[in-house]
């Protein structure tokens, strides 16, 4: 380059002096001065590459004036350029199978007068990307922010639609253009077929599962369902769009369920199986598709993938397809490709699936969150790299996908948007590229991020630990600060304990403390003595705790539930809707679900004579042969966060402070000018009177009492077993008669539901009679009995013995590793269940021994 302006300058001088003749310089007058011919004009020009690997090589040639060519391979600032238009042409780069090349292969710049131009040449490979919608602004799909501003969208039901129509877990085909680092990903076009739409035909509450056209749907805790929409409010009839995606055992994982309208086509997308040329028919699942009269678009084969609409239901399992589109592969060579999955068919580390694409490993593959020898069957991964000639993708990156072990419910005390963090119930929590935001606040912000919340939003985040830190995977805002009473809220925590005491544990570093007034249960409802739920407590269970932050900043729980069962034995229900249908307290139905109770069901706080059609219920039990949920425990629904720190208490005051604070036990109780009192006033409170307080616990874990009631000097208690039973105002515990009238208060159950062998303990004074006058009837929880051992006497299965104990089934008992065929003498069986009022052991549970 240099030579060459060198050289131009040099023939301008010889032109000069050939042009004036010889002679001397130094006489002015007979030799006048020769004039200076003037220096070609220059400038520079700075090229900046980007988009391409590490360690490879860019391919561009900048030509110019006066026949100037230059080639380039990196960034370079190219000086002393004579001034003019110059050509830079970008030549196509293929590193590692994936081809990047410039959106303008070939454009002209004007270099100026001591001026430097600057021209950015940004390579970019296509790329094809197929994964969930995790966010948008613009969207978010396997971690990448793609830009959408010029990108084309496509729905089924319209070839041109706009980002509007995309949602929060979807799952959509992307293609776009990137730089090998994730440099300006860009999206052309966005794709979204549902893969499914029609009537649900069955819901499995069990397997979390439901079903649509032949194909069965899981739910998970990342299943977005839209608006007021939830899986336990799903009803069979309902018309609902689902977008899913294939997981590891090749069962489809909804991904997103909408509610839809019969008026709409029905849709279908999955793989063919069973086809049949001559009859015209496929199946996909157990699903038969007759295509005999369809407008097919493609070559039908088995194992592609189809997307089928029809303008009616399937009849006797057959639908009849109105249209049949075979859906092209998405990948193509020289794409720089991502995918996102559970691995399948898993050969070894360098050769397993994703999403039913082949993926191969070598030596430069990159592994992030994770490393080689934890890939394995199951596993969670993105991965991207490119095809290879056998349209196996070669894995450039694979990130592994953490489990969630953490759910938190609570209030955000900071955010920093600098450090992409923000703080809840305590703890910091990391935000990355993975993690999915969704506003179901009243704002409702589309384009949610971390920008969006603010201090005092009321926040569901579910998290994995990585390392040392707590990454989220998911930031769903409930309720924006406007709108939560923080003296009422309570937070709520799932995760894995740790660090047990005698009163308490931890939860990823979470202290949880516990008192006399919290609630504990088991998994399937059952109540739990404080000591009782620390005997069966032992690091790496999971526990779900309901909390009070403290204002010193602790936790204390008002409620924990143990979940320490074998899953796959034990399959406890947990449902939450409101009464559709009531016949009685043995038959009636939530959100569709047929519900009974029996002998040992228990009602938490509230008399069952107000269910009722229209009640909002949370109802806890197991299924039964015929998919009827036999309930242990019924709760009143309610939104209410404030009903959540109710709590109760009874004893004698052991530190007595004023009418206004006094102790029973260890646990402070304040009142104020709302405590009712009853059988006394404020002025009766001292040392040593027994009372029962019923209230809500504050911030300070002090119990605010609503209610008071002493205890009367002549009151007699008596609880056990109903062991004689004529009517509910006549009827014995042991020896004692009992007695109730139109004022007796009914605790977790009703007069109706008096009868033998029913627990019971009652309160109320002797009469002249020396019958006990019942003041309250409270209900206690049926002890579950267990036995185990050979059937040493089989009569029916009503009647068989085992370990001396008479046992019987009925309709409600579930049969483990086994049927009730089964049962025969010799067998061996663990039992569960409750004795009757025949002291005969009802089975709610027989396992079959090996």
């Amino acid at each position: 380059m240099n030579k060459f302006v060198a050289g131009t300058a040099l023939s301008l001088l010889t032109l000069s002096i050939m042009g004036c003749g010889g002679g001397s310089s130094n006489n002015s007058e007979q030799n006048p001065p020769t004039q200076q011919q003037p220096q070609a004009t220059v400038g520079s020009a700075k090229i900046n590459i980007s988009g391409l690997p590490s360690d490879s090589s860019a391919n561009i040639s900048l030509s110019g004036p006066n026949g100037y060519s230059k080639a380039l391979t990196t960034a370079e600032e190219l000086k002393d350029l004579v001034v003019g238009s110059y050509t830079v042409a970008v030549t196509a780069v293929t590193v590692n199978g994936v081809t990047y090349s410039a959106s303008n292969s070939e454009q002209t710049i004007t270099i100026s007068e001591n001026q430097v131009t600057t021209l950015d040449v940004t390579y970019q490979a296509p790329i094809v990307s197929s994964g969930v919608i995790t966010g948008f602004g613009s969207v978010y799909i396997n971690g990448v922010r793609f830009n959408t501003d010029n990108a084309a969208f496509s729905t089924d039901d319209k070839d041109n639609d706009s980002e509007d129509a995309l949602e929060v877990g979807m799952v959509v085909t992307l293609e776009g253009a990137m730089g090998a680092n994730g440099e300006t990903p860009t999206a052309s076009k966005i794709k979204y077929n549902a893969s499914a739409e029609g009537p649900v035909s069955e819901i499995n509450l069990a397997e979390q599962s439901f079903t649509v056209l032949g194909q069965v749907y899981y739910v998970d805790e990342f299943t977005e369902f839209d608006d007021e929409l939830t899986f336990e409010a799903l009803l069979v009839g309902d018309y609902v769009e689902v977008s899913a995606k294939q997981n590891g055992d090749e069962q489809w994982l909804a991904t997103r369920v909408e509610k839809s309208s019969d008026s709409e086509d029905i849709k279908l997308k999955g793989t063919v199986a069973e086809l049949n040329t001559e009859s015209k028919q496929f199946n996909i699942g157990t699903l038969v598709i007759d295509y005999s009269s369809a407008d097919v678009e493609g070559e039908l084969a088995n194992e592609v993938m189809v997307k089928i609409k029809a303008s009616s239901e399937p009849v006797d399992n057959v639908l009849t397809a109105d249209e049949v589109e075979v859906k092209a592969m998405p990948f193509a060579a020289g794409q720089k490709v991502f995918v996102e999955g559970e691995i399948d068919d898993f050969e070894s580390a360098s050769l397993f699936e994703v999403n039913d694409q082949v993926v191969i490993t070598n030596e430069q593959t990159v592994f992030a969150v994770g490393k080689l020898e934890e890939l394995q069957e199951g596993i969670q991964v993105v991965v991207s790299g490119a095809l290879n000639e056998e349209n196996q993708l070669v894995a450039h990156l694979i990130r592994f996908k953490q489990v969630t072990k953490l759910k938190l419910e609570g209030l955000v005390s900071e955010v920093d948007e600098d450090d992409n963090e923000l703080e809840l119930m305590g703890t910091t929590v990391t935000i990355n590229e993975f993690t999915q935001f969704i506003d179901v606040s009243k704002a409702k912000v589309r384009r949610f991020r971390l920008d969006d919340i603010n201090e005092g939003d009321k926040l569901v985040v579910k998290a994995a630990k990585v390392a040392d830190d707590v990454v989220a995977r998911q930031v769903k805002r409930f309720k924006v600060a406007a709108d939560v009473n923080a003296d009422e809220f309570v937070n709520k925590l799932e995760g894995e304990a740790s660090a047990i005491s005698e009163m308490g544990f931890t939860v990823e570093g979470i202290r949880i403390e516990t008192s006399e007034l919290t609630k504990f249960e088991a998994e399937n409802g059952d109540s739990l003595l404080q000591s009782e739920f620390f005997e069966l407590l032992v690091e790496g269970d999971e526990v779900e705790v309901k909390a009070v932050q403290q204002e010193d900043g602790t936790f204390l729980a008002v409620k924990v539930e143990i979940d320490n069962d074998d899953a796959d034995e034990e399959r406890y229900i947990d449902l939450e809707g409101v009464i559709d249908a009531f016949t009685s307290l043995t038959e009636f139905s939530v959100n569709g679900h047929a519900v009974t109770t029996q002998l040992n069901t228990r009602y938490a706080g509230f008399n069952p004579d107000q269910l009722a059609v229209g009640v909002a219920v949370e109802v806890k039990g197991e299924l039964n042969a015929e998919g009827v949920i036999v309930a242990r425990k019924i709760e009143l629904g309610s939104d209410d966060d404030s009903d959540e720190r109710e709590a109760e208490i009874e004893g004698k005051i052991s530190e007595f402070t004023s009418a206004q604070s006094f102790k029973i036990g260890e646990q402070v109780i304040v009142t104020n000018d709302q405590t009712e009192f009853k059988q006394g006033t404020a002025s009766d409170l001292a040392l040593d009177v027994e009372v029962e307080v019923e209230g809500e616990i504050n911030n300070d874990g002090a119990l605010v009492a609503k209610k008071v009631e002493f205890a009367e000097q002549d009151e007699f208690e008596v609880e056990g077993k109903v062991t004689e039973f004529t009517s509910k105002t006549d009827f014995a515990i042991g020896e004692q008669k009992i007695t109730t009238t139109t004022d007796t208060e009914f605790k977790n159950g009703s007069a109706a539901m008096l009868q033998l062998g029913v627990e019971l303990e009652v309160e109320g004074t002797l009469n002249e009679e020396q019958v006990l006058v019942a003041k309250k009837v409270e209900f206690e929880e049926v002890d579950e009995v267990e036995v185990e051992g050979e059937v040493t006497q089989f009569t029916s299965l009503t009647d068989f013995v085992v370990d001396g104990k008479t046992i019987t089934t009925n309709a409600n008992t579930r049969f483990v590793k086994g049927k009730a065929s089964d049962l025969k003498q010799g067998a061996k069986v663990e039992v569960k269940g409750f004795y009757n009022e025949s002291s005969v052991l009802v089975a709610t549970k027989v396992k079959f021994e090996d």
